[in-house]
């Protein structure tokens, strides 16, 4: 709507926060806001209320499959259908407007950014053992059957369970973690340089427009000329012939190459 301003919250990559691209947001009345950074788990409406229900409901369906199956790994088809499940539980409407609402975004208000998630105290031992997935509670258990409150091959049959999940679990985070860093050093390559980010966040509104117009110039010229410079590489990379070599040598006996 005409005469409305709009904000939008971006990240502070470099590439998010040229001048032509801001210059289009002011047109059209739009502030641009950047956070400081490493503050996603703060700001960011998915990290806050949204990722860790996710995954909860993502794990019922992995440890309902291991529980019941002896098979090391996961084909791709049981991964789609765990997701599609964990996904219909987890984004709902109330889920994702719950996610804006902590986050401070909509309704807009102030955070005290010292606020951090408390860790859940751990789980006390029963009569009957629960399968133990930290530490402390495989030493809860250890105390509960010194005491004489635990039978101890129940223990022993729920210790097993907790280790097979857990070296499974060691399993799925180890492929996770090379998948990861493949992923990084393609991104690495590829782009050849270090993202830059806005450690202490910046507001790219009408102000700065003012505030900055020989800066903003500058800064434009120079987005210009690289862009310039980028379109003419590619287009010579696109004029170099491919088949000159192939054109030279032909296919000598024993299927061996030979230059003409």
């Amino acid at each position: 709507m005409q005469g409305q301003r709009w904000l939008l919250f971006l990240d502070g990559h470099k590439p998010l926060i040229q001048v032509e691209f801001l210059e289009a947001c002011w047109d059209r009345n739009i502030v641009c806001v950047v956070p400081p950074s490493n503050m996603s788990s703060i700001f960011q409406p998915l990290d806050v209320n949204f990722f860790n229900s996710l995954k909860s409901a993502y794990e019922i369906q992995i440890h309902k499959y291991q529980l019941g199956s002896t098979a090391g790994g996961a084909s791709k088809g049981m991964f789609y259908g765990w997701l599609q499940a964990a996904w219909k539980k987890a984004a709902t409407g109330q889920q994702i407007r719950a996610a804006w609402r902590d986050s401070g975004l909509w309704p807009l208000k102030r955070i005290n950014t010292s606020d951090r998630p408390v860790t859940p105290p751990p789980i006390n031992a029963s009569t009957y053992p629960v399968t133990p997935h930290t530490i402390r509670q495989l030493q809860s258990i250890n105390c509960s059957i010194c005491s004489g409150a635990v039978n101890p091959e129940k223990a022993i049959e729920k210790a097993e369970k907790g280790l097979a999940k857990s070296l499974t679990e060691i399993e799925l985070l180890r492929y996770e973690l090379e998948t990861i860093r493949a992923g990084q050093e393609l991104d690495r390559v590829a782009r050849c340089k270090k993202r830059t980010r806005l450690p202490q966040g910046e507001v790219f509104g009408q102000q700065y427009r003012e505030d900055h117009l020989e800066e903003l110039a500058e800064r434009k010229e120079k987005e210009v000329a690289a862009k310039k410079q980028r379109q003419v590489k590619s287009k010579s990379k696109g004029k170099q012939p491919a088949s000159n070599q192939a054109s030279q040598v032909s296919a000598g006996p024993f299927g061996t190459v030979q230059e003409e």
